[in-house]
């Protein structure tokens, strides 16, 4: 495994709530934070989690990690969930809408490189 490869982003199901998950650099354990949400049906915390996402893309540096981000993004956590769960910005469905295509895009050149006759 090359340095750093144990770096990353997640979420853990914890009971009926969602945390973000942030993989530290050296140790190579994870971190758990702040809930976001709790009491979710599946449907909502892959909404939320999609949402999450796309915000996080949007909002990111590039090559950003998900613990920085969140370190220097002004309100924090507290302000994620208030754009992520409680739809503060009025972007909801236009992040679900963005992953969608994300998914699509990425399903679409999955089957294409699948088709694709190998020698």
């Amino acid at each position: 495994m090359r340095r750093g490869a144990g770096q990353g982003r997640g979420h853990h199901r914890h009971g009926k709530g969602l945390e973000p998950v942030r993989l530290r650099q050296r140790r190579r354990e994870a971190r758990h934070a702040d809930l976001l949400a709790s009491d979710l049906d599946d449907k909502t915390l892959i909404r939320f989690i999609d949402r999450f996402l796309m915000f996080y893309i949007r909002t990111g540096d590039r090559l950003q990690r998900t613990a920085t981000w969140l370190e220097n993004l002004e309100g924090g956590v507290d302000y994620v969930r208030k754009v992520v769960c409680e739809d503060s910005l009025g972007i909801g469905a236009e992040l679900e809408a963005d992953m969608q295509k994300l998914v699509d895009t990425s399903s679409a050149n999955g089957r294409r490189r699948s088709t694709i006759p190998r020698s």
